[in-house]
């Protein structure tokens, strides 16, 4: 498994194991969790499609954007962050830490690979993961 690919793996689940016992899930995310297996296919689609849009969007256009603009690396991407994290409010103040953690570590990856795709792979996994256990668990 590649280095950076599987850093982002153990960072996540970490920040997951370490911050679940603060987070009281809102209405919203209940709202938003698969009750079937039609709904949890479909939001394994959405998942691995977010990956790949996100990291486009966020570590690819923005990121070449707001360097251009800026001039500087770390300006363009501390925007690109916190765009990023804005996008990700409505889950709450607390999931902002992970979402955060997850992606500095996405645009450090994207820097240093000079790539997008461990950060595609990396982040559509992650996001999918909770619809792909939810199937394991229905099959």
């Amino acid at each position: 498994m590649d280095r950076p690919f599987a850093l982002l793996l153990m960072t996540g689940a970490f920040l997951q194991q370490l911050l679940s016992r603060f987070q009281n899930d809102s209405t919203v995310l209940r709202s938003m969790s698969p009750q079937n297996s039609v709904e949890a296919t479909a939001f394994m689609a959405l998942a691995l499609t977010a990956g790949f849009v996100e990291e486009f969007v966020f570590r690819g256009y923005l990121q070449a954007q707001f360097t251009a603009i800026t001039g500087n690396v770390v300006v363009a991407s501390i925007l690109q962050l916190l765009l990023f994290i804005q996008g990700h409010y409505f889950q709450g103040l607390l999931r902002l830490i992970p979402v955060g953690v997850i992606g500095l570590l996405l645009t450090l990856v994207a820097l240093w690979r000079k790539s997008l795709k461990p950060g595609i792979i990396g982040h559509a996994l992650g996001d999918g993961l909770g619809s792909i256990l939810f199937l394991l668990k229905r099959l």
